[in-house]
């Protein structure tokens, strides 16, 4: 059952779940105003001036993806069963294990420490 406080009396008095949960009530606050469009107005396209890109050595246009880059995406998106998050070798390995040790231990202290807060010594 759901509660809510009577300002008249000063008590809780039983009440559905939305009069409990909203005390003033489903109304909204203040009234929406309706959105006016303006049809007069008329859009032109503005002309695109082109743009001329000059390139240094080593810099890349917008559109191309550098070699090593494009290597690294094959090697994790070829399908030889190895999860993505272990196809980058052993620093992968490395750092998976050493999550799941720390999460382990993390684990082993909150016990421990949940059973001396149970069982406190004299």
């Amino acid at each position: 059952m759901f509660y809510r406080f009577n300002k008249l009396s000063g008590r809780l008095v039983g009440s559905q779940q939305l009069k409990a949960m909203l005390p003033q009530g489903l109304r909204p606050l203040v009234e929406p105003l309706a959105i006016v469009y303006d049809s007069t107005i008329k859009f032109a396209p503005v002309p695109v001036q082109e743009m001329k890109m000059t390139l240094k050595p080593g810099e890349y246009p917008s559109g191309s993806v550098p070699e090593p880059l494009k290597m690294k995406m094959r090697k994790f998106q070829e399908d030889n069963g190895v999860p993505v998050h272990l196809k980058g070798g052993t620093k992968d390995y490395f750092l998976l294990a050493t999550t799941v040790a720390l999460i382990a231990v993390g684990l082993f202290e909150s016990y421990r420490f949940m059973l001396q807060a149970s069982f406190p010594k004299k």
